[in-house]
């Protein structure tokens, strides 16, 4: 195999059966590795060489999500580790086995393309968004990591994120209770559709975070999206299927199922996930379009429909602002009721007569 070239980081060598260029270079591991330069320009597989010499130093996406989560699973909340591990599914599929090099403007823009033959904008840019974040971690954290987080400079005007509003009606809930097969399943809905918490939060719940004789349920700082603490009151349905829980569950647990792995068959264990049952259960309810999430807008729904205040629903709901609930004002129709009532009284709108600012010339 006569050499062809030789150069710090290896040799360029041609093979008898063929015209194609192959390069030899140390791997980590002090080996001998040959490649096939796929060329046959000199010059070219010298800067293929290189490149390979240069990603034995290189980190991969998946190495880098590695440390990623070594890191961040010991400051992070719960919650926020199950939402980065569920956007991880589909980003790692993409860019699981890149260098950190390839994850450029072209990649991301290949990506973006082919996902949004399959979800919607908003969702590309929460995948976007853990995308940035574990390559901000390389930039500040790894060695070898790159100098620059390429997702930071990639425009995402072109996505357009829209607010979802999708609840139930009193129909669709009845029809998705239906469906669930197993009781604790409906105890999880009808909880969620009563209460307004989040999906992290259902699967945190604990017999000592509910307070029976105030009718309440008092989430710690640790448990809540904005690390605030939060009080979530509990009526009608809420109340008496969480009352019935904290007497039937075992030990503290409040949602549960019995553990299938043989070393522990049989053993009761707490909900890792409520999504795998809930989409076979709205699937049943021919409800495709709902998800989990959804049952947190049916509660806000319902609340403004039945006359509660916007600025109550931002405190249960635990959100920082009331622009946050301003989705659910044009629900409020018995609040608009009222108000018109008040102002015209037995009025109709083309009477003069007692009109404010009205008088006779």
């Amino acid at each position: 195999m006569p050499t062809v070239r030789t150069t710090s980081n290896g040799r360029i060598y041609t093979r008898p059966e063929s015209s194609i260029l192959w390069v030899q270079y140390k791997g980590a591991d002090g080996r001998k590795v040959r490649k096939s330069a796929g060329t046959d320009d000199v010059d070219q597989a010298e800067a293929f060489l290189n490149q390979e010499v240069g990603r034995l130093t290189e980190l991969t996406f998946r190495q880098v999500v590695v440390d990623f989560f070594a890191v961040k699973e010991r400051t992070l909340k719960p919650a926020t580790i199950l939402g980065y591990k569920q956007n991880l599914r589909m980003v790692d599929k993409f860019f699981g086995r890149k260098y950190l090099s390839e994850i450029n403007r072209e990649a991301l823009k290949s990506y973006v393309a082919v996902r949004r033959q399959e979800v919607s904008d908003t969702t590309i840019r929460r995948e976007l968004a853990f995308l940035s974040t574990v390559m901000s971690h390389a930039v500040d954290n790894l060695p070898n990591g790159p100098e620059h987080n390429p997702v930071l400079l990639f425009s995402k005007k072109s996505m357009k994120e829209k607010v979802r509003t999708r609840w139930l009606t009193p129909d669709e809930y009845r029809r998705l209770l239906s469906a669930c097969w197993d009781p604790i399943h409906r105890d999880v809905i009808t909880v969620a559709c009563h209460t307004g918490m989040r999906h992290g939060e259902l699967l945190a719940l604990r017999k000592h975070m509910i307070d029976l004789d105030n009718r309440r349920v008092n989430l710690r700082d640790t448990q809540t999206k904005n690390s605030k603490p939060r009080v979530v009151p509990l009526t009608g349905p809420a109340l008496d299927t969480v009352s019935r829980l904290c007497l039937e569950s075992p030990d503290d647990l409040v949602f549960w199922h019995r553990n299938t792995r043989k070393a522990d068959l049989g053993q009761p264990v707490p909900f890792t996930s409520f999504r795998g049952f809930f989409d076979k259960a709205r699937v049943r309810a021919n409800l495709n379009d709902v998800r989990f999430h959804d049952l947190r807008h049916t509660f806000a729904s319902w609340w403004v429909q039945r006359g509660g205040g916007l600025y109550e629903l931002k405190e249960v709901l635990g959100h920082s602002t009331l622009d946050m609930v301003q989705r659910y004002a044009h629900l409020d129709t018995a609040s608009a009721q009222r108000v018109a009532q008040s102002v015209f009284g037995g009025h109709s709108l083309d009477t003069k007569e007692d009109l404010p600012g009205h008088s006779e010339d």
